[in-house]
């Protein structure tokens, strides 16, 4: 956590310093004004950048931090009152931890899902609704293998050529 905070103020620093040249520099008003603006700005983008960077829970919100689909569920932990976390296999590389916010019924089905041995694992399902209809994750065991087997493959028909 120091080392991040640390980083962060460097960060910051070195933006307002920016800032600040371009402030007392003889430029027109509009640019004084940006500067300040970009500082002001860039100090939460900063934080930001440094939290997904170092691979801490962020926040599930679909499409800004999360992108819409079907994910394997790695690991979980549920804190009671504070939050579910998450790590998911997002398919491009690392997986990535999410936080999801707490709900008992969200928790009670996870947590059957993952205490039944005939399933293999956890499917989460996050969707991607660009509308103000906003649906909560889902979470759902792996698909089961078949049961029966594959029909044996069947001999071509005879062609007729005349």
């Amino acid at each position: 956590m120091t080392a991040a905070a640390t980083a962060w103020l460097a960060i910051t620093f070195l933006i307002s310093a920016m800032a600040l040249i371009v402030v007392w520099a003889r430029r027109q008003t509009l640019y004084r004004a940006l500067a300040v603006t970009i500082a002001l700005l860039s100090a939460p983008a900063a934080a930001l950048a440094l939290a997904l960077a170092l691979g801490w829970a962020v926040p599930m919100v679909p499409v800004l931090t999360a992108p819409g689909g079907d994910f394997l569920v790695l690991g979980t932990k549920i804190v009671q009152g504070e939050g579910i976390f998450v790590l998911l296999d997002t398919g491009g590389g690392e997986p990535r931890h999410y936080r999801l916010p707490w709900g008992q019924k969200l928790a009670d089905k996870l947590q059957d899902i993952l205490d039944d041995p005939n399933k293999g694992g956890v499917m989460l399902k996050i969707p991607y609704e660009p509308s103000l209809d906003s649906n909560a994750a889902q979470f759902w065991p792996l698909p089961q293998p078949k049961a029966l087997p594959e029909k044996p493959v069947q001999p071509k028909a005879k062609h007729f050529e005349a």
